[in-house]
């Protein structure tokens, strides 16, 4: 869908019935499958170097159902079922997560993976403030979409574009906090400076600032994963399921690449039991990765932090 569709779409579909809506973005991303695109053709590629093994063709359609249904849910928040969908969320499995979180800045690595929207919103709600970054997309009036979506129930944004850095943003706003999370999706680079890590069967790219902005801070990092628990289309509940504490500066002095290596490993089972909520359809592993672009990005990034 295109950026000018979006933000209709945003108009549009908080007043349309949400079953309706549900069913329209299945058919589409049947359709989307039947097309077989190339981003469908790269998630397909993405999923199966998680897995070490080939997708079936029901599998890659309920991941394309699930990547629409993401968007069906973000875009339904301005309408009747929103408050449903903020509130349906399953923080069972995150309660240590939480905790942490309340005595200091939480760094909470994530994938592009299930509406983590929803979990924000919920998290907010616990009393626990979520600080993280978007990137600006265009039509700027997309951007201000999202954002306005994502600060009406209570989170902290901080726009970035391809290739800027926001860390010193994050690190002056998140220091000396209590009750604060920052999720940061990090299992695609975007600003040049990325690790690369085994993950899965490839080596592939990912954001440097989960592991940078714990140690800068001295905080807790984890890695969790945001899925439904039901599939029927309805708005039933989403959990967010983390992994155990990746960093105690008390005990071990990983740098960032081996920090970064970490979570991507102790997330790697995670997003395998989930892989139909993980949405990643732009090339992520290196040997999809244009060499020349790369390397012009390393530069600007280099260039930047002189």
């Amino acid at each position: 869908m295109s950026g000018r569709a979006l933000v209709w779409a945003f108009r549009i579909v908080p007043r349309l019935p949400f079953s309706f809506v549900t069913w329209l973005g299945r058919r589409g991303a049947d359709l989307m499958c039947l097309l077989n695109g190339s981003s469908v053709r790269r998630m397909r590629a993405n999923h199966e170097r998680v897995l070490g093994r080939k997708i079936s063709r029901r599998e890659l359609r309920d991941a394309v159902r699930s990547h629409i249904n993401a968007y069906v849910e973000q875009l339904s928040f301005g309408g009747s079922v929103g408050e449903k969908l903020r509130a349906r969320v399953d923080l069972s499995q995150a309660e240590e997560f939480l905790r942490l979180a309340g005595e200091g800045p939480v760094v909470l690595a994530l994938p592009h993976a299930g509406t983590f929207d929803r979990v924000g919103a919920a998290v907010c709600a616990q009393g626990i403030s979520v600080l993280t970054v978007a990137e600006k997309l265009n039509p700027p009036e997309l951007f201000d979409a999202f954002l306005k979506l994502r600060t009406d129930v209570g989170m902290e944004i901080i726009g970035v574009s391809p290739g800027d850095s926001v860390f010193h943003s994050l690190l002056e706003q998140a220091k000396g906090r209590k009750n604060l999370v920052i999720p940061l999706l990090a299992d695609r680079d975007i600003s040049g400076t990325g690790i690369e890590v085994e993950f899965g069967t490839k080596p592939a790219l990912v954001a440097a600032g989960p592991a940078a902005l714990a140690r800068a801070l001295n905080a807790p990092l984890i890695a969790g994963v945001v899925s439904d628990v039901d599939a029927s289309g309805t708005p039933e509940f989403v959990r967010l399921e983390v992994t155990e504490n990746l960093y105690d500066p008390q005990v071990e002095d990983s740098d960032v690449p081996e920090l970064t290596q970490k979570w991507v490993t102790a997330l790697l089972p995670l997003l395998q039991r989930r892989i139909r909520e993980w949405h990643m359809m732009q090339a992520v592993f290196v040997e999809d990765l244009d060499p020349e672009r790369l390397a012009r990005a390393r530069k600007r990034a280099a260039q930047k932090g002189e």
